[in-house]
């Protein structure tokens, strides 16, 4: 997420995705009228908002017809750069 971009609004990324983590992934189960079971990522943390580290409830992953899907949290351009609060160079989840 790159909301923390002037042009995009100038959001706390790491408030938004907390924002979207209770929104969308707040069970363990898809949307739609057949939910199916999903595996969530329960280790490792992840930043949170506020200095908090938080379970990675949007990298997800299940299994439908023999065929094994996933979610993940994909980085924006950014990537850990200056100005990200604080989210370190190189992490692989929600930096």
């Amino acid at each position: 997420m790159d909301c923390d971009r002037a042009s995009a609004g100038a959001y706390n990324s790491l408030e938004r995705l907390d924002f979207e983590r209770a929104l969308f992934f707040n069970t363990s189960y898809s949307f739609g009228q057949k939910k199916l079971r999903q595996e969530v990522q329960a280790e490792p943390l992840c930043p949170g908002s506020g200095g908090t580290q938080v379970r990675c409830v949007e990298n997800r992953r299940w299994m439908y017809n023999g065929v094994m899907f996933m979610t993940a949290n994909v980085q924006g351009e950014r990537r850990g750069a200056a100005g990200n609060h604080g989210r370190a160079e190189g992490c692989r989840s929600t930096c």
